[in-house]
């Protein structure tokens, strides 16, 4: 989904980052690699959930009724007063 959303905001270079090694594994593969072709430039990192204190906190939030995305174009506030963004 996140690679949808991205694209279709016009991003053409992204990163994406996650916690999920299994995600990480399918999008190196062949099953989903051709959406990350659409992209100019697009790399995808593994990183464990001990080093990624802001995704996992992010993994966490709750959800408003009916949504299973939430797309931050901003560090979320919860972020900031935390430690989270530091470590």
């Amino acid at each position: 989904m996140s690679i949808q959303h991205a694209w279709s905001r016009g991003y053409r270079k992204v990163i994406f980052e996650g916690n999920n090694q299994t995600v990480h594994k399918l999008l190196m593969g062949e099953q989903l690699n051709f959406q990350l072709n659409k992209f100019s430039d697009a790399t995808t990192h593994w990183i464990p959930r001990i080093g990624n204190h802001a995704a996992d906190r992010l993994v966490k939030e709750n959800f408003p009724n009916n949504c299973n995305f939430k797309f931050h174009f901003y560090v979320p506030a919860y972020l900031l007063q935390s430690d989270h963004i530091h470590n």
